[in-house]
């Protein structure tokens, strides 16, 4: 039988506190995946992955792992296109094809999706039966190779119910993550992962971008 896609995620009790959460895109990618893998776990931290499909589907093994550590995955879509500028059928396409590949490798269904780009329009809210992740805090990890400043931009901008944007895919961003997990651990953050942060059941045509900041596509 066909796995039936949730159109909600689980509830879980809302989060309060000094919380914030990781999350990386564009994985999973066997040259710099597994030593993020590493870090959060020497670290301690869960984080949530948004897998794109032709990854998934390329390096199941891969995605089961992340899993496995006690992360979750997301749907990023199959390969990375700006989903706005898609009819419904490609836009459905694109999420059931990937939700295939993460179940496929994993045993499991991504919770929600991360739009490429973060791009949305009423018509993908209302095309696609999953919550919309974004984010608040952007690294710009995948635009320089300037870990100090990939850094700087988590310490700029952290604050409590962040939902911070990274990348498993560059090796900057491997560099940079002890130095981030550190610098939030030191001002007193507890990281989660997104459905720990939002902590509410998350709708299907709204997007999320931290913690108490949610809206319709």
């Amino acid at each position: 039988m066909a796995p039936q896609y949730i159109l909600e995620s689980d509830r879980v009790p809302t989060a309060t506190g000094k919380f914030i959460a990781l999350t990386f895109d564009d994985g999973p990618n066997p040259a710099t995946t597994p030593a993020i893998l590493k870090t959060l776990a020497e670290q301690q931290v869960k984080a949530t992955f948004f897998m794109v499909g032709t990854g998934a589907s390329a390096y199941p093994a891969l995605a089961k792992e992340v899993l496995e550590k006690g992360h979750e995955i997301g749907n990023h879509s199959y390969d990375h296109p700006q989903l706005n500028t898609l009819s419904p059928a490609q836009m459905t396409d694109q999420i059931t094809r990937t939700n295939d590949a993460i179940y496929s490798a994993t045993g499991k269904l991504a919770d929600f999706i991360r739009p490429p780009y973060g791009a949305v329009s009423t018509t993908v809210g209302a095309t696609l039966p999953m919550p919309l992740i974004q984010w608040d805090i952007d690294t710009d990890d995948w635009a320089t190779n300037d870990v100090a400043a990939i850094i700087g931009k988590v310490r700029a901008s952290a604050h409590p119910g962040a939902i911070i944007l990274m990348h498993d895919t560059h090796p900057q961003s491997v560099a940079a993550l002890p130095g981030i997990i550190s610098y939030l651990k030191q001002e007193g953050y507890e990281l989660k992962t997104v459905k720990e942060l939002l902590g509410q059941k998350l709708l299907p045509g709204y997007q999320y971008f931290g913690q108490n900041d949610y809206r319709p596509a």
